[in-house]
């Protein structure tokens, strides 16, 4: 017999003719089935394609509604039913070319095996009927993000939230929050090709606050958005001397200036003078000014001594709190007062004459 369909029950009636062309009734002989075609893909084979989920479909083939699947997401190209990444369902009892799967690992690459199961429980052989990978989870944070921080550079850590070693991810330190790609601030680095959870930055300008995105992407390139995992400020670069060092200079007052030495606007600086050196916190000769709010790269004191010698001594101090070493920018002495008048001619002889005057502190 041929036409039959596949995986089909057929009941076998049979009756017997004679010569004159009589038949007897029509006796029942048994049954049987007929095996089931192996399937085939699907147009489109996988949906909803998560971080641990898929669902996937395939064709019939030309099997019956109601036909049985065993179907396999493999992490091995190749199956092997006893290999530990599998992950097995059946369709029984409704038997419909799909199935859902649960519990897989993220950003895995998976391949898609399915055999048909005929009504007499004889199955075909397994097909291979394409592959796909899952989704990443977005990063997370860790308890310490940044270690070390320095001048111009900083490393970076953040968790892989359960994404398998190897997942590639971008990070980006930007002067901007939230994330704009365009922002000339950014400084990106991929992971790629080792995939750690961690990347070191360069190229940073000191004293600025960076935030840190990451995103991760899976094996096909399908990326998450990007997660924003903190900030830090990058140490600020000592003050260097500027080309004048002392603009103005009065008998009780001077203006000090210093060269900010790549460190950003708003860096805010702290000016001692001092009539020692090297410099000695406490001595009671110092004069201290601090250049907040503004940030200037300058510094007026007051309160000196006319006609004594101060040695300036400046440092830097970033939005994070962290200052510099003391930077000597060299020394400069105050003007000398003016002499006050006094009993100004002491005595007066021939030829001989003595005069006095008092002096000035400022």
């Amino acid at each position: 017999l041929s036409g039959l369909s596949a995986n089909t029950t057929y009941f076998l009636m049979v009756a017997a003719v004679n010569h004159s062309g009589l038949s007897t009734s029509y006796s029942a002989l048994g049954s049987t089935a007929t095996p089931a075609l192996p399937p085939a893909s699907a147009a489109s084979t996988f949906s909803a394609v998560a971080q641990g989920t898929l669902s996937a479909a395939w064709s019939a083939n030309g099997n019956p509604s109601g036909t049985r699947y065993d179907a396999v997401v493999s992490t091995e190209a190749a199956l092997d039913l006893s290999h530990a990444g599998n992950v097995a369902v059946s369709t029984a009892p409704l038997g419909a070319p799909s199935a859902d799967f649960a519990g897989l690992a993220a950003n895995a690459t998976y391949f898609l095996f399915v055999r048909a199961v005929g009504h007499s429980g004889a199955p075909t052989a397994y097909q291979a009927l394409g592959s796909t990978v899952t989704l990443v989870y977005a990063p997370a944070s860790v308890a310490s993000t940044f270690s070390p921080v320095g001048l111009a550079g900083a490393s970076a850590f953040w968790s892989a939230n359960g994404n398998s070693p190897g997942t590639r991810y971008e990070a980006v330190l930007s002067t901007a929050s939230p994330l704009v790609a365009s922002h000339a601030g950014n400084v990106s680095v991929t992971t790629e090709p080792v995939g750690a959870p961690e990347a070191v930055f360069s190229g940073l300008s000191s004293d600025s606050t960076y935030y840190l995105f990451v995103a991760a992407f899976n094996r096909a390139g399908s990326p998450t958005a990007y997660v924003g995992l903190g900030s830090t400020v990058t140490l600020a670069a000592p003050p260097a001397t500027a080309a004048n060092s002392f603009p103005a200079v009065e008998r009780s007052s001077m203006t000090a200036a210093w060269s900010g030495n790549g460190n950003g606007p708003g860096t805010l600086y702290e000016l001692l003078l001092s009539t020692e050196t090297p410099l000695i916190g406490t001595h009671a000769g110092n004069v201290g000014a601090s250049s907040a709010p503004v940030g200037a790269l300058f510094a007026v004191l007051s309160g000196l001594t006319a006609n004594t010698t101060y040695f300036a001594f400046a440092r830097s101090v970033s939005r994070g709190g962290s200052p510099t070493a003391y930077v000597a920018l060299g020394s400069t002495a105050t003007l000398a007062a003016s002499p006050a008048a006094g009993t100004t001619f002491l005595s007066v002889s021939t030829g001989v004459l003595s005069v006095g005057w008092s002096t000035r502190r400022t």
